[in-house]
């Protein structure tokens, strides 16, 4: 499909939900990571629905690369770039950037482990903090650490014959404590956590 339609989507989907009394917040990830990659290995010739969109970023990107600049914040250039109010209200974390949340570390995407390792439940665990992430697309509770679930479980990419993603969100209340709230038979299901 198109590339600068579900930018447009996300830009969408991030303005439409900034409120007031809260600060939305990106936080750094794989799908940031992918997009420079694939501006950098892809070429445009053999995808047609995607050429334009691909030059005028891959033109920006290396630009940002002339000047000297690294890549991280490229995700949120093109977003801010696509949405017609900048995404004012919404803050992108850097990479490695943490964000505690009442004493929960919410700035871990989940892709990258300890010590240059592939991240994920099992190796984010050993860590010992009390996180919750969003990587491994499954609501999930091990020990101290949380996983978020997807906001849709259909994509073109997710094939296989059986499936544990879900959409689920994890809520941290102001005292530390968190809930998972899944989306089963059209609404929200809340299940504590602790």
């Amino acid at each position: 499909g198109s590339v600068r339609e579900e930018f447009f989507q996300v830009a969408d989907f991030l303005s439409g939900t900034c409120r007031p009394w809260s600060e939305s917040v990106v936080v750094h990830s794989n799908h940031d990571e992918m997009l420079v990659r694939w501006l950098r290995e892809a070429d445009f010739r053999d995808d047609p629905t995607n050429a334009v969109f691909f030059l005028e970023y891959s033109l920006a990107l290396h630009r940002r690369l002339e000047r000297g600049e690294e890549t991280d914040g490229f995700f949120e250039h093109v977003l801010r770039d696509l949405s017609p109010d900048d995404l004012a209200g919404v803050r992108f974390l850097a990479d490695g950037e943490s964000l505690k949340v009442a004493g929960v570390e919410s700035g871990i995407h989940g892709h990258k482990g300890p010590d240059g390792r592939i991240g994920g439940m099992q190796a984010l665990e050993r860590l010992g903090i009390r996180a919750t992430i969003g990587h491994t697309h499954r609501p999930t509770t091990r020990d101290q650490l949380c996983s978020a679930g997807v906001c849709q479980t259909e994509m073109a990419y997710a094939k296989g014959p059986l499936t544990a993603w879900a959409v689920g969100h994890v809520v941290t209340y102001w005292n530390g404590a968190r809930q998972h709230l899944l989306f089963h038979g059209g609404r929200f299901h809340a299940e504590l956590d602790g």
